[in-house]
């Protein structure tokens, strides 16, 4: 009687974490369905916001002068917006001379931020990386 007794027990307490219907597995099924989904939908997201970015192009442009030169225009995930990066020229005038040296600038094309004014180049290029992600 007692061998029957401890034989039920154990069969008991190892029925509780057996999955009898597979609902473990289709949980899982279902949830990893939800992240390739969820997945998808952002990608899709992100594709439309490049894609709008893009579009501003003409805006972008805008914030140039005659001899600047564009670097790029991305979409950064970070900001969550359009952003140009371009060099500028200015002119130092001293008593002496005069020289032309590089602005490197960064601006949102959507609020028209200045993100970075600096002549600092390495920088500037640091700074595009932290914006791109990468």
């Amino acid at each position: 009687m007692e061998k029957i007794l401890i034989i039920s027990l154990l069969l008991l307490l190892t029925s509780c974490s057996i999955d009898w219907n597979w609902e473990k597995d289709k949980k899982i099924a279902e949830l990893e369905k939800q992240v390739l989904e969820m997945k998808k939908e952002k990608e899709s997201d992100l594709y439309e916001k490049k894609k709008d970015c893009m579009n501003n192009e003409n805006k972008a442009l805008g914030f140039l002068q005659k001899w600047d030169e564009i670097h790029s225009i991305f979409y950064s995930k970070i900001l969550n917006s359009c952003i140009i990066s371009f060099i500028r020229y200015e002119t130092i005038k001293n008593d002496d001379f005069e020289r032309d040296y590089p602005v490197h600038v960064i601006r949102d094309i959507y609020t028209m931020e200045w993100i970075l004014n600096e002549t600092d180049a390495p920088k500037w290029e640091q700074k595009i990386k932290e914006l791109k992600w990468e």
